[in-house]
């Protein structure tokens, strides 16, 4: 469900743009009729909410944070594709018995992230919290069930950080962004960006300019360092 809180905006299929020929070319994406909620969870954890959609927003973080995808991911053979104002993320993971399995994510600008397994799916939601430096993570995971069986969506459940049970990698990816957030207390130097970190910068520019209108370019970016 998409929801507008102003009666001035574009239609849906206009906003979204080329993510709407993106998702229409994946295949998984036949069969999503086919797709079960199993969970659906939030989670209030320390963080701006821009931090929370920045961690989730890049691959370069993957064989560094979490060790059980040490030397499964190629990170030279990431794909970045922008998507107008969202952005396209594609990486393939080798499993034990050597086969790669291929895991595409849709980041939708500001805040809303689908990412795709061959079996499952994951909707994550980025939503600023009531309190100042605090942000709200909504996650849904799907998996792939019998063509017509019924649907039963499940009850959501919201936590804090320290109370989410949640998968190693996921709990990893949270600690981390609350670290990060934590880091960025009353930081004022520039931060570097790395060329697979392309997908940050990308959401940065369009917030600038929903906020600020459309600006000049002036120096920055990323480094393939």
């Amino acid at each position: 469900v998409w929801v507008a809180g102003s009666a001035a905006v574009a239609p849906l299929d206009a906003y979204l743009g080329e993510v709407v020929g993106a998702l229409a070319a994946l295949e998984d994406l036949e069969r999503t009729s086919n797709w079960r909620a199993i969970s659906d969870t939030t989670i209030q954890i320390a963080a701006d909410w821009k931090t929370s959609a920045d961690m989730h927003n890049e691959a370069y973080h993957l064989p560094h944070l979490h060790p059980e995808l040490s030397g499964r991911v190629d990170l030279n053979a990431v794909r970045q594709t922008p998507l107008g104002a969202h952005h396209q993320l594609d990486f393939g993971v080798r499993a034990t018995d050597e086969t790669v399995q291929n895991v595409t994510q849709i980041h939708i600008f500001p805040n809303v992230q689908i990412t795709l397994h061959p079996t499952r799916a994951m909707v994550l939601c980025h939503r600023a919290g009531r309190e100042v430096g605090r942000c709200e993570f909504d996650e849904m995971t799907l998996k792939l069930g019998d063509a017509g069986a019924a649907q039963c969506r499940p009850e959501r459940v919201v936590v804090d950080s320290a109370q989410a049970r949640i998968g190693a990698m996921a709990a990893a990816d949270l600690r981390a962004t609350e670290q990060l957030a934590h880091g960025l207390l009353g930081a004022d130097h520039d931060l570097a960006l790395h060329a697979l970190e392309a997908g940050i910068w990308h959401n940065h520019v369009q917030l600038d300019r929903l906020l600020f209108g459309p600006l000049k370019q002036a120096g920055g970016g990323c480094s393939g360092d």
